[in-house]
């Protein structure tokens, strides 16, 4: 994003802005649902949950991400993220269908 807004093109920046914001928006939906669906019983504390932890997760994650890019391990430290998410999004699906 910053890359785009200083890249002096204002296409590129909107356009850098509709992918980081479609890229960052497009999991809710999905998480709180499946938060709702695993605790029927109290699904407003499940959805509350989830709003809590990616508020932290977020807090916590901008703070790290400068440190290492301050410590120049900024690109190690987003293939390690890169590595996290292809995990989790493998096994995701597999503990979905055994749980549901």
């Amino acid at each position: 994003m910053t890359i785009a807004l200083t890249a002096g093109s204002p296409g590129l920046a909107v356009v850098g802005a509709l992918v980081v914001g479609l890229v960052a928006g497009i999991s809710f939906a999905p998480a709180f649902t499946g938060a709702a669906a695993l605790y029927p019983g109290s699904p407003a504390t499940a959805i509350g949950f989830v709003n809590g932890f990616g508020a932290l997760t977020i807090l916590a994650g901008t703070a790290l991400a400068g440190l290492a890019f301050a410590e120049d391990v900024g690109v190690w430290s987003f293939g390690v993220l890169a590595a996290l998410w292809a995990v989790s999004a493998v096994v995701t699906p597999a503990w979905r269908s055994r749980s549901g």
